[in-house]
């Protein structure tokens, strides 16, 4: 793993964005989760379908930076297949 500083201070909330890692489904599976979203997540339309990779995480580091941070770490990857088989959230169960 490649270290990274942080600068500024991290930990002052006045320059902190907020960002989260996901993958936007294909057309074609969007199709299909679509309906079970408009069903039951009141959400549906504020943001496309997807599959989270990291949770959503405050930052004092631009887009850019991340972007690059991402870049170094995935390149050192070789390509893999995911296989889904359910479909998730992260609301509390009542």
């Amino acid at each position: 793993m490649l270290h990274y500083s942080f600068s500024p201070d991290p930990f002052d909330r006045r320059t902190l964005r907020r960002y989260a890692v996901v993958i936007f489904l294909p057309p074609y599976l969007e199709e299909m989760v679509m309906p079970l979203r408009e069903r039951y997540d009141a959400d549906y339309n504020v943001v496309a379908s997807h599959i989270t990779v990291v949770f959503p995480f405050e930052t004092s580091r631009s887009l850019g930076d991340l972007s690059r941070i991402i870049h170094a770490e995935v390149s050192r990857l070789e390509p893999f297949e995911v296989e889904l088989d359910s479909i998730g959230d992260f609301y509390p169960e009542s």
